[in-house]
């Protein structure tokens, strides 16, 4: 239930990112398969708990960097998925 309720707005629309004062709380990596492994990631989304507690928290520039360095995680994680660009 709070999934469907959160970033609802009365009207049953969708909210864009400029509905926010901050754009980058409204796009998370998460992947709802929330098990932190003993690596300390979490095997769905690879960020760390505490990365997930602060998510909303946290300045744009803050979530950018952690969501350009999941790439990074995941090619560590699974050297096999690594995408050549």
């Amino acid at each position: 239930m709070a999934s469907q309720l959160r970033g609802a707005r009365p009207n049953g629309s969708e909210p864009s990112a400029t509905t926010f004062s901050r754009a980058m709380a409204t796009v998370s990596p998460c992947t709802k398969v929330c098990v932190i492994g003993a690596d300390g990631l979490c095997d769905g989304c690879l960020r760390t708990s505490r990365e997930i507690a602060v998510w909303g928290l946290i300045p744009d520039e803050v979530a950018r960097r952690v969501m350009a360095d999941l790439s990074r995680r995941r090619a560590d994680s699974d050297p096999e998925q690594v995408v050549e660009g």
